[in-house]
C-alpha cells in the first residue's frame, strides 16, 4: 500500500461520516425522551435528510476530483 496523505475532501468526508453515524445512533434516545410517540416519524425525516446531505456531498466531491 502506498503511503500518501489524504486530501481535504477525504478528511471532510471522514469527519462528516463519523458525525452522521453518531447522530443516527444518539438521536433516537434523545428524540424518544422529547417527542414520545412521534419518534418514528421524526426518525424517517432525519434519515431522509441525512441521505440527501450525503448524496449532495457525494455529487459535490465528484465535480471536484483530486488534483
Amino acid at each position: 500500500m502506498e503511503n500518501s496523505k489524504i486530501t481535504a475532501a477525504e478528511a471532510i468526508s471522514i469527519v462528516l461520516g463519523i458525525f452522521v453515524a453518531y447522530t443516527l445512533v444518539a438521536l433516537p434516545r434523545t428524540m424518544l425522551e422529547t417527542t414520545k410517540t412521534a419518534t418514528l416519524i421524526n426518525l424517517i425525516y432525519v434519515g431522509i435528510i441525512a441521505l440527501f446531505i450525503t448524496f449532495l456531498i457525494y455529487k459535490l466531491l465528484i465535480k471536484f476530483p483530486r488534483k
